[in-house]
């Protein structure tokens, strides 16, 4: 039987497409680094020295390759050899704050009345409403870093930059109504 995107690709055609789905497919990622498990407990168990050093050189070998599949995809390494991109555009890496750039926000959290400190619950409740609001911004994956101690939420945007930063801002600072 044939896999679903490989059938898929021949009816249309599409081999670039396979590849790069084969690439990133997690079941083979996951295949991949049973069988790198396997080889290193066969490596341990085995007396000989010859089959160590090649199971030994497979080992590396499948350990690079699954670590620069994991930088960047088939094709994005296809396109950044041919020259069509930067490999600074194909890779997968997401450069955090530090690196890119961007805003960085403390949000503290009042209890409500009657209460010396805000439960856990609340403060997850809290984290759960601005990383939905991030993501309606158009920001996939927000960091944001609970406080606790403090009552206070901290809320990181690579690239962000003065104009996005000032609606963020207007947004998370909104009162949520629990």
């Amino acid at each position: 039987m044939i896999p679903s995107f490989l059938a898929s690709a021949e009816a249309t055609g599409e081999t670039q497409k396979v590849v790069t789905q084969a690439a990133g497919d997690p079941t083979l990622t996951l295949f991949g680094g049973l069988v790198l498990l396997i080889l290193v407990f066969w490596y341990f168990a085995s007396d000989r020295d010859k089959v160590r050093r090649n199971i030994g050189l497979v080992v590396m070998i499948a350990t690079v390759i699954f670590s620069i599949l994991a930088i960047a995809p088939i094709s994005g390494w296809m396109d950044a050899i041919s020259g069509k991109k930067k490999f600074s555009e194909v890779h997968n890496l997401k450069r955090g704050i530090d690196i890119a750039g961007g805003v960085s926000f403390v949000l503290e959290v009042q209890p409500a009345e009657g209460q010396d400190n805000v439960s856990a619950t609340a403060l997850n409740q809290v984290k759960n409403v601005l990383e939905k609001r991030l993501i309606t911004l158009g920001y996939g994956e927000p960091v944001i870093i609970l406080q606790p101690e403090h009552n206070r939420v901290e809320v990181q945007i690579p690239d962000a930059d003065e104009q996005q930063a000032a609606l963020v801002r207007e947004k998370l600072t909104q009162v949520a109504v629990m």
